[in-house]
């Protein structure tokens, strides 16, 4: 194809509120999956399994992708089965999740020269040089379709996450409004993470997940108010 290309997209895009919540395509949830992926060798927690993730690879149960896709079980399941048949990915199932490898991801997330080899150095457009600092520095993904960055694109700016789990992603202004509505709880990032430990083994029926998390923050900074006026007033007894 003549006109492809490089193009960096903002993973916000499929929780972004101007789009209607609707089915994905096939096409959007390849992209969903391919901005899902370890960009580096990490561990995850997905139920009561850690699972360790190389680059390209991503965990989660076929019935949260069809909560997420919101597409019927068996749809996603026949989806995974095509694409491994056309050597997009690779499944190992795992016991709470479907481990998903995407084949060649460098190709999809850096843009390679024609002449390069995969062990060769590849030799970096500015844009690719830019790219890859603000991926080490972010700790995020950075969305591309496979292909050589032109001298004239533009890369689209990245967002930049106060905390990024597998389900819940704040950017640093909602992550402070919570941090100070929630004042009560003494480390709202391990809160949140145990959220997001939650709703990643049990996601919302409707995909959305904000609003159910706020109501887990307030449920518990409510348990705390209540426990600290209770020991103000046995204080106050003696």
């Amino acid at each position: 194809m003549s006109d492809r290309g490089v193009f960096a997209v903002d993973r916000g895009v499929f929780e972004h509120p101007i789009f209607a919540p609707e089915p994905f395509t096939e096409r959007e949830a390849w992209l969903w999956m391919l901005s899902a992926a370890a960009w580096s060798d990490r561990r995850i927690r997905v139920g009561k399994s850690a699972i360790d993730l190389k680059r390209g690879q991503l965990a989660f149960a076929t019935r949260f992708l069809a909560v997420k896709w919101q597409w019927s079980h068996s749809k996603v399941v026949r989806f995974l089965k095509k694409l491994k048949t056309d050597t997009m990915l690779n499944t190992e199932p795992k016991r709470d999740a479907t481990l998903i490898t995407i084949c060649n991801y460098n190709e999809y997330q850096f843009g390679r020269n024609a002449d390069e080899t995969q062990n060769e150095t590849p030799t970096d457009t500015q844009a690719e040089r830019q790219r890859n600092k603000e991926e080490e520095s972010n700790n995020l993904i950075t969305k591309n379709i496979g292909g050589e960055v032109a001298a004239d694109e533009k890369v689209v700016p990245i967002r930049r996450y106060a905390f990024e789990g597998r389900i819940i992603r704040l950017d640093q202004a909602q992550f402070d409004r919570w941090k100070t509505t929630y004042n009560k709880l003494p480390d709202i990032t391990a809160t949140l993470q145990a959220a997001d430990d939650f709703y990643s083994e049990n996601p919302p029926k409707d995909g959305k997940w904000f609003f159910p998390v706020s109501r887990w923050l307030e449920k518990e900074h409510t348990k705390i108010a209540a426990e600290e006026e209770k020991q103000r007033r046995e204080a106050r007894s003696f």
